[in-house]
């Protein structure tokens, strides 16, 4: 009967939603909704600017970006910055969200207060396109052909100059 009991008020608990990272569209989208509270996100570190009081990270969730301010401490944790050859380390960072940031210009940003490395970026193997890199020389070949063949058909000089103009 006790067993009852519990599995009945734990049960609905089950069905309440997880509190965690706020999706960076949410606060891109409402921003004064979210202005001057404490929050935590989530994203992919795509750029990294130091300054001297700290450091600017960009990062990505679901293709919405957003600009967080930290301390320098706190940034020495990111090792991959995302680009076309890494997808950057993801973190979730825990600050104060500012929808008109007066320190900062006036932009949305968000001041950083913990960060933690939730997973670190790797590096993306690229292979070359070898089907690609052939049919790309032989158009370049052949419309460095038809060039030449159309210059030397009008009679034209190919470098610019003839030697009747010496």
């Amino acid at each position: 009967m006790m067993k009852r009991i519990l599995l009945c008020l734990l049960l609905p608990l089950l069905f309440l939603p997880a509190v965690g990272a706020i999706p960076v569209e949410e606060l891109v989208k409402n921003p004064q909704e979210w202005d001057g509270k404490s929050l935590t996100v989530r994203g992919e570190v795509v750029g990294r600017l130091e300054k001297k009081e700290g450091v600017w990270l960009n990062l990505l969730d679901n293709g919405w970006p957003l600009g967080v301010w930290c301390a320098k401490e706190l940034a020495r944790e990111v090792r991959v910055i995302g680009d076309y050859k890494h997808v950057g380390d993801t973190v979730e960072v825990t600050g104060i969200f500012h929808a008109k940031c007066r320190e900062h210009g006036g932009e949305p940003d968000f001041h950083a207060e913990n960060l933690k490395v939730v997973s670190e970026g790797y590096a993306i193997r690229r292979p070359m396109n070898l089907l690609l890199l052939t049919l790309s020389l032989f158009l370049f070949l052949a419309g460095l052909s038809t060039a030449l063949f159309l210059r030397l058909r009008r009679r034209e000089p190919f470098w610019g100059y003839s030697p009747e103009s010496f």
